[in-house]
Order: C-alpha cells, then structure tokens, then sequence
C-alpha cells in the first residue's frame, strides 16, 4: 500500500492510493511513502507520468517502471566498411544507414566505367541487405560530381570499337541509374558542392536532396557535342518538363537555392551534416516495409514507365556519343579551346 501526499500550500488530504489517480489543488509537488517510509517526492507535472507506470505494475510494487535508456554513441555499432570494386567508391553500413561515397576528389569526382560499376554493385548490395533502411549518396572534396570523365569518353572516340564502347557506358550508367531510382528504401543525396552532368543524373535518381548554399547544377553536355539523355526522363519527373528544358538547353549555373523544386533542403556548409542527421533520424522512426510500399505505389501512379524511359534514353546517348560533333567536342574541351561544329 502506498500513501499519496500533496506537497506545498493547503490542498486535499492525504489519501491512500490503490491504482487509483489522485487529484490536487495548489500543490507544489507530491510524496509517495509506503506504510513507514517516504520512497521519493515528484513535481506535480511528473505525477501523471509516475501514475500510469504504477497502474500497469503489479499490486505492491514500490517502484514506477524506469523508461528506456537512450543509447550512448559508445553504445552504437561501430561503422563497417564493405569491399568495393573500385578505390574511388566507399561504402560503409552503421545502425541501418549506408552511406555510399565517391572519393575522386582531384579529379572532381568524375565517372570512370569502373566506378559506375561500383556504384552499382553497390546500390544492389544495399538492396539485397533487409537490415539498411536507408542510404545516403555523397563525395569528398569540393565538388560533388563533375559528370563523365571526359578523358575516358575521349578515349573512348578514338578506339576502332568506339560504338561498342559508348553502349557499354550507357548501359552501366542506365543500370545504375535505374537500380538507384527503384531501391526499395529512401535514399539521399548529400551535396556538399556542384553536380555538373551526368552527376545531375546521380542526384535526380534519388528521393531526396539537401546541398549546402553553395551548391549549383549544369548540364553543359550540348557545349561538349553529346546529351544529357539519361538524365532527361528523371529530371522532367523531378522537377517538370519546363524547368527541365531551361536547364537542359541554357548552359546556366543553377544554384540550389533556386533549383526548381530540385532540392528538399539549403543550407551554410556548417550545417549540412546536422541536417543530414535530422533527415536520418526521422527516416529511421519509419517502417522500412512501409516506405517500400510507398515508393512503389508513387511508381505505379505515374502516368509513364519511369525506369523504361531511362533505358530507352541509353540508345539516344549512345547515338549522340558517336558523331563527329561529339569527338570534336571532347577534343576541343580537352585542348582548352573553342569547337568547330559540323554543319547540318
């Protein structure tokens, strides 16, 4: 048995508690004692929460359950870093977050074939894993992805098996695309500074973007003699066709903060990680079989096969890489100077 007492000015008597929740005027806070001893004393705004613990706990227990104890950042499972196919790709998995890094920073990040692949083994890695419930898509350095490596594509121009090459490309980067688009979890991408190219093409395939202020968008493949095609269908479902075309045919910077609708969230550098965090935290509350009935039934109620439009864009970027204009285009890029275009 225990005896409930206000605490403070005058207020009811002191009444013995059976399960039963009390009511006190002008009380400061209140004691529970048992028969002989005062337990503890509560503040009055603590007493309901005290109530409901006792009212669930068997008759005679002297104690309120304890909540859970928040885990300690000690507590949390240490990062684990899985194998890739490539030394510019990471990929780390902790507490139901991967987090896939491209780390080609001298080079702003560009995309070779090899770390396409990567990528993409490890989008479907992060697929086939039921204990990641998230993923976050981001790079080192200053730039978050410059596109294409431009030196590969040129390479690529001048190899004797150049059409054979150009629809090797396009079918990874396709595959990627498509795999990062339908992964059955949210995915973030975390830009920390510019996404030119088919670095767009990365960010327009997941389902939410934050960037830091500093942070723009281009799409300049036409100045280089090839397109954007891949990048197109995605582009148009994430932000409209209208913005899209003016993004696609303007050679403009588009900064973050005036993106179209591009990215979820600006902010000062100092604060990307925190609100990454905040973004993590309110994903990981959610339920991960939910979340994937989500994003398939936003897919079923397009009016348009998404994933069929990407693959079928891969034939037109394949076409545009091997024209005349496209090598010109590449050389003159490389050699710093301006392109003589083959007349029509």
């Amino acid at each position: 048995m225990f005896v409930v007492s206000g605490v403070g000015p005058p207020c009811l008597s002191e009444v013995i508690f059976g399960g039963v929740a009390l009511a006190f005027s002008h009380v400061d806070s209140v004691r529970i004692l048992s028969e002989t001893t005062m337990l503890f004393e509560v503040p009055v705004c603590g007493f309901n929460r005290w109530t409901r613990h006792l009212k669930r706990a068997k008759l005679g227990r002297r104690q309120p359950v304890p909540p859970r104890p928040i885990p300690t950042n000690n507590q949390k499972r240490e990062t684990r870093e899985t194998p890739t196919m490539s030394e510019h790709v990471r990929l780390n998995t902790n507490d139901g977050v991967a987090t896939l890094t491209i780390d080609r920073p001298d080079k702003r990040n560009a995309l070779r074939r090899e770390i396409i692949e990567a990528l993409l083994d490890s989008v479907r890695q992060v697929g086939n894993d039921p204990s990641i419930r998230v993923l976050v898509l981001n790079s080192t350095g200053k730039v978050f992805c410059a596109g294409m490596d431009l030196g590969q594509m040129q390479e690529r121009a001048e190899s004797p098996n150049s059409s054979e090459e150009w629809q090797q490309d396009s079918q990874v980067l396709c595959d990627l695309l498509c795999e990062l688009q339908s992964l059955p979890i949210p995915t973030i991408a975390c830009l920390q500074g510019p996404a030119l190219a088919g670095g767009v093409g990365l960010v327009v395939a997941c389902d939410i973007v934050i960037a830091t202020d500093e942070t723009f968008f281009m799409l300049p493949e036409p100045m280089r003699g090839i397109t954007a095609a891949m990048v197109t269908p995605l582009l148009i479902h994430r932000v409209g066709s209208g913005p899209a075309t003016y993004m696609l045919l303007s050679n403009e910077r588009i900064p973050a903060t005036n993106s179209f609708g591009l990215c979820h969230a600006v902010v000062p550098s100092a604060e990307l990680q925190s609100r990454l965090d905040t973004m993590i935290a309110a994903i990981l509350g959610g339920s991960r079989s939910a979340f994937a009935l989500t994003k398939k039934h936003i897919v079923s109620s397009l009016s348009y096969d998404l994933s069929k439009q990407v693959e079928q864009s891969m034939q037109v970027s394949a076409e545009a890489r091997a024209t005349h204009d496209a090598r010109e285009g590449l050389a003159a890029f490389l050699e710093k100077r301006k392109p003589s275009w083959q007349a029509q």
